[in-house]
């Protein structure tokens, strides 16, 4: 029994010493690096499939029928607000307006002669040598040409009017996305011609 004891401790002895060696390689084969712990921003893109178009799209037409005699935008071309897209044929409204001149200074002159009309009869009639009835013709007549003058200066403001719409500006800053006219057609007066594409905000 003595010798029984005596071979169980040896054995256990034995194990006890291999257990512990083992361990102690496993220590030495596994080393182990520390670093800092640090704070920062960690950035994921994601990629997705999809399609941008413009929230707006102005469509821009002639306020008056004409020849286009200048085209300057073409598809694909960048506006700014009030840039010239188009010109129309004018000759026939300079041409107007040429005549309306011609008709407010024949006025101007007749009004000046009915003044100096008016004052001379006035002073008859002061005198007695000319009745109230010769009077009040030159007043009458004094009044009409000054009423001439009246229409034709209002007329060249029309003409003024009218000529600035032979001129087709662009109401946005954008891009020129479509062009229905080349330089020579007819146009028709609200009919789209240009459109033009708000690329500031896109849906």
């Amino acid at each position: 029994k003595g010798a029984q004891r005596a071979a169980g401790d040896v054995d256990k002895k034995h194990a006890n010493d291999e257990g512990g060696g083992s361990a102690a390689k496993l220590r030495s084969a596994l080393p182990v690096e520390t670093a800092p712990v640090r704070t920062g921003l960690y950035v994921r893109s994601l990629t997705l499939p999809g399609h941008f178009a413009p929230r707006r799209i102005v469509r821009v037409a002639a306020e008056i029928p004409g020849r286009a005699l200048e085209v300057n935008a073409e598809a694909g071309t960048d506006v700014s607000a009030d840039d010239v897209l188009l010109r129309l044929d004018e000759r026939s409204a300079k041409a107007a307006i040429a005549q309306i001149d011609a008709q407010i200074d024949a006025a101007k002159t007749a009004s000046e002669g009915a003044s100096i009309a008016l004052k001379r009869t006035e002073t008859l009639a002061d005198s007695g040598v000319v009745d109230l009835a010769t009077l009040d013709g030159a007043r009458i007549a004094h009044k009409q040409a000054k009423a001439g003058v009246a229409v034709a200066t209002s007329a060249r403001v029309s003409a003024d009017v009218h000529l600035t719409r032979h001129v087709v500006r662009a109401p946005i800053t954008g891009r020129v996305v479509t062009r229905r006219i080349e330089a020579g057609e007819m146009i028709n007066p609200g009919v789209p011609i240009y459109e033009i594409a708000d690329l500031r905000t896109m849906i």
